[in-house]
């Protein structure tokens, strides 16, 4: 895997080997404005977008739309401080990353209170929560999205979090 930084530090461009790249665009204050997957490796299906987002914020910063050219569009009613009030979008996500930069463990918390977990095998996912397909980066390339408020926690911590949490189906 290897990555491609602005001047700013933020991540451009994300290759998974041959397979696969990821793009990300910003605007003039550093907010993500664009995401596209693409296929690569030669013959037809080179560069082959296979998945595009794009981000709309308002005046604050705060992230409000999400265009997804798999999914359609999403709309996000914010509170004032910033936290959107969509019930079916986790307001907070607790990540294990291995060593090779894929979720191991993730626990999504949603406004409602309700805490979901997942982990790297097919029968502790569902369609509302997963592990993500490609590597996630380190957590500055996250931090580096506006969009996200990052910060590192103990191991302790997380397990805590993780004992919480039910799994999808369970609640």
């Amino acid at each position: 895997m290897t990555f491609d930084h602005d001047a700013a530090g933020r991540e451009l461009t994300r290759r998974v080997g041959d397979a696969l790249s990821v793009t990300q665009m910003y605007d003039p204050l550093g907010r993500l404005t664009a995401q596209t997957v693409t296929g690569a490796g030669g013959g037809a299906g080179a560069d082959t977008p296979v998945q595009h987002r794009s981000y709309g914020y308002r005046a604050d910063g705060h992230l409000t739309r999400i265009d997804d050219q798999l999914n359609g569009t999403r709309h996000f009613d914010l509170d004032a401080v910033g936290i959107h009030d969509f019930s079916e979008e986790p307001t907070v996500v607790y990540c294990e990353v291995g060593d090779d930069g894929y979720e191991t463990r993730k626990v999504q918390e949603y406004r409602d209170g309700l805490a979901l977990k997942a982990k790297a095998d097919a029968q502790h996912e569902s369609g509302r929560i997963g592990l993500s397909d490609i590597p996630v980066g380190s957590i500055d390339d996250v931090a580096a999205q506006s969009e996200f408020s990052t910060f590192l926690i103990e191991p302790d911590d997380f397990e805590g979090v993780w004992r919480g949490a039910r799994w999808p189906g369970a609640y």
